[in-house]
């Protein structure tokens, strides 16, 4: 029984690491980031960025703190990406900022 409950959390983890590391990847290419870019920000190499994004890697809360700063979203953008939602807040950010 206990097993079963352990196999489910491991693939509901795995599923929202996945999801997480496609929501970054579709962030980073709006932004016209290349991975490079990234991994240099992040102190890491490009193999160990793309890590991240595939989800081979296990993503921290700091290091996806990191990533959204970078990327200028918040975490909730990265964990509930919404295209739209990006753009009119990227929209409201250039009116504010004249």
């Amino acid at each position: 029984m206990c097993n079963h409950s352990i196999q489910f959390h491991d693939i509901t983890h795995n599923t929202m690491n996945i999801l997480i590391g496609q929501n970054i990847r579709k962030v980073r290419e709006l932004r016209n980031y290349t991975q490079e870019y990234m991994a240099e920000k992040l102190g890491i190499t490009q193999n160990g960025y793309s890590k991240l994004e595939c989800q081979s890697s296990n993503m921290t809360i700091d290091r996806l703190t990191q990533i959204a700063e970078i990327l200028t979203v918040t975490i909730n953008d990265l964990l509930e990406f919404d295209e739209n939602k990006l753009f009119n807040k990227k929209e409201l950010n250039n009116i504010g900022g004249g």
